[in-house]
């Protein structure tokens, strides 16, 4: 199959193979999308995917954008998989949610934001996120440092 090898791994992932060697889903979904935006186009076949594709097209934003969702839900369904951890409190009223969709964990991070007070040009000040427990988990989950938000170690 085309660069599966290359897409995931500059999309942050680590194999387009299981270990007994089929392709993960996230790899198949990639390429039969581009298979149905080529043949849309009256292509026959896409041989490669390439992300230095100059200019973008809307198909290969919304691919990449399906790829990318796809890999924050692998990502954190396997995290909780082998953390042991059967749910976590996404849906309203913090119910269980057993298996996280894209949307789901990128909502939780919509609000979050950092500004910045400033004088004459200069930075007086820097207000960064407090991030909730539940956030704090997502990240940890996702081994992604919760640095990334606020300099300031997460409360216990």
């Amino acid at each position: 199959m085309w660069g599966t090898e290359d897409l995931l791994a500059g999309l942050g992932g680590c194999s387009s193979r299981w270990p007994d060697g089929r392709y993960r889903d996230v790899a198949v979904h990639a390429r039969n999308t581009d298979l149905i935006s080529a043949s849309a186009k009256g292509k026959a076949d896409v041989p490669h995917f390439s992300l230095s594709v100059w200019p973008p097209t809307w198909e290969m934003g919304c691919s990449l954008a399906l790829v990318t969702g796809a890999l924050i839900e692998r990502e954190i369904r396997n995290a909780m998989a082998n953390a042991g951890t059967s749910h976590i409190p996404l849906y309203p009223e913090l119910r269980a949610c057993t298996a996280p969709s894209a949307a789901r964990i990128l909502e939780l991070f919509s609000d979050l934001t950092r500004h910045q007070l400033r004088h004459d040009g200069q930075i007086v000040q820097t207000f960064h996120p407090e991030l909730s427990p539940l956030q704090d988990q997502v990240l940890q989950l996702l081994q992604i440092p919760t640095t990334n938000y606020t300099p300031r170690a997460p409360k216990s």
